[in-house]
């Protein structure tokens, strides 16, 4: 059986036996809870107390050369809290941003590729597959250390239709939609003119009450009389149904050091900021202006930027990009992410749109739909109201690497685009409907993230099972099995 590491968030134990039917054996999988297979929490990955011997070597060195700033990039966005009490929870927040010192960083760079090879060679690990594209700086390393060595790997990403997802060796192949035509079998095709869009809703009365209650009392209380990370940190307890009230509080006063604590504190600062600003934006009630852009934020930090981003991972880059082929007389009205927090929205960010003159900011609460339609274009990073336009028939703008680019009516950012001409394209719906329907039926058929087996009507067996089996295809066309026992990795000490 091939031995498979996985990078799997919601792995389940049916898709677990289904994946050994097809010959695969998951030897273990990061950033998951599975009964199935032996599991590593990012904590443990991230941990590196365990790690023995020297850590630098020629190919340490050249892969720090190339893969450094990434990695820095993004584990720079992860918060982590060690466990100093038993049974209390520790988990790595990975929306909370922690600076790190360039030197540390350094060391921490060279001690975690020596921890993720020592996790290979102990597994005798043949493939590593990511259920989504790697972005968190560990699973970066992780991935580069494979193509450096000589590991497979397979990234997948779940689509928008319903039992489908996107699939390659790298980020950048993700999107080439099968170009080797593996799957493209008759399949029953779903509407793609009206996307269900879930994740998006309100969960339930009962929870949207309480995020409700969770919402004002965090922005009132983080700038009210109680101290900010004390306001903050109860906000949050209430707001996680997961922990009784006085574990909740076990966790607060004794799972933080004081530096961590004074950490949160300094954070509560952005937070005081963040909500200010964020409130004043939602007061907003100007009138549209007759010519516009509308540009939906992301949520941050997302694979969505800082994998499909490239060069606008930074959206504010994007946005001034777009100011500077802007018509006369035309703004660009940005609307903030209804699911974003101060975590990465620092005031210096709010403050560079706002000196940006054909800017104008629209209240969180105010109809996505209806600025599409009231827009001259949208543009996205990589977004799905870039699919939603398309699909109501409005030209988009994309900065990165969109899996909808190959639709017409997607034009990708140029410097000397002319934007008064793109929006006056007629957008075919019958072309948009026929590109969709392409590109529906070279996804592979399967859900990797759980979360997404609502979109389907199967049972959980059967979705396990048909998933395993795409994989297994798709593993055997990019790596055939010849291949596998002639292969030649280094995991040791030993220089290449």
């Amino acid at each position: 059986m091939k031995k498979v590491l996985v990078w799997w968030p919601m792995l389940t134990p049916d898709l677990v036996d289904e994946l050994e039917n097809n010959g695969y054996q998951i030897v273990a999988a990061i950033q998951t809870d599975c009964s199935r297979v032996r599991c590593f929490s990012l904590q443990q990955v991230f941990d590196t107390d365990g790690v023995r011997g020297p850590c630098f070597d020629d190919r340490s060195a050249k892969l720090f050369q190339s893969s450094f700033n990434k990695y820095l990039r993004n584990l720079s966005r992860l918060h982590l809290v060690k466990p100093v009490a038993a049974g209390l929870s520790a988990e790595m927040h990975t929306f909370e941003a922690v600076p790190y010192r360039y030197d540390e960083a350094c060391n921490l760079f060279f001690m975690h590729y020596e921890r993720l090879k020592d996790i290979l060679k102990d597994l005798a690990v043949e493939a590593v597959w990511f259920a989504r594209p790697p972005h968190l700086g560990l699973d970066n390393l992780l991935f580069d250390l494979c193509k450096t060595i000589g590991i497979q790997t397979l990234v997948f990403q779940q689509s928008l239709f319903p039992s489908r997802f996107f699939f390659g060796t790298s980020v950048d192949s993700l999107f080439e939609h099968g170009a080797d035509k593996l799957f493209n079998n008759d399949v029953t095709l779903e509407d793609v003119t009206n996307p269900n869009l879930f994740y998006m809703r309100p969960q339930s009365r009962r929870n949207a009450l309480g995020r409700d209650f969770y919402e004002k009392f965090r922005s009132r209380m983080v700038r009210g009389s109680l101290p900010a990370a004390v306001a903050r940190k109860v906000a949050n307890m209430l707001h996680d149904r997961r922990y009784f009230f006085c574990a909740a509080l076990a966790k607060y006063f004794f799972h933080y050091s004081v530096p961590l604590l004074l950490r949160e504190m300094a954070n509560a600062h952005s937070a005081r900021e963040y909500y200010k600003v964020a409130a004043e934006i939602d007061a907003l009630k100007e009138k549209l202006p007759d010519n516009f852009v509308y540009f939906a934020l992301h949520l941050q930090p997302e694979a969505t930027t800082s994998e499909f981003g490239g060069t606008f991972q930074d959206q504010a880059n994007a946005i001034d990009a777009l100011e500077s082929v802007l018509p006369d007389g035309w703004k660009i009205l940005v609307k903030e992410n209804p699911k974003q927090g101060y975590l990465y929205r620092g005031q210096k960010f709010y403050e560079r749109l706002s000196a940006n003159p054909s800017v104008r900011f629209v209240p969180r609460d105010t109809s996505s739909a209806s600025l599409v339609q009231r827009a001259r274009l949208t543009a996205t990073i990589t977004g799905t109201v870039g699919y939603e336009a398309l699909v109501a028939g409005k030209p988009v703008i994309i900065f990165g690497n969109a899996w909808y680019k190959s639709v017409p009516g997607a034009c990708t950012f140029a410097p000397n685009m002319d934007l008064a001409a793109i929006s006056r394209v007629r957008v075919d719906a019958l072309e948009v409907r026929d590109e969709f329907h392409r590109i529906q039926t070279r996804c592979a058929d399967g859900v990797i993230y759980r979360s997404y087996s609502v979109l389907s009507a199967r049972s959980k067996r059967d979705l396990a099972a048909r998933t395993a089996n795409s994989i297994a295809r798709i593993d055997a066309a990019l790596y055939p099995r010849a291949s596998v026992a002639g292969s030649s990795r280094k995991y040791s000490h030993d220089r290449p």
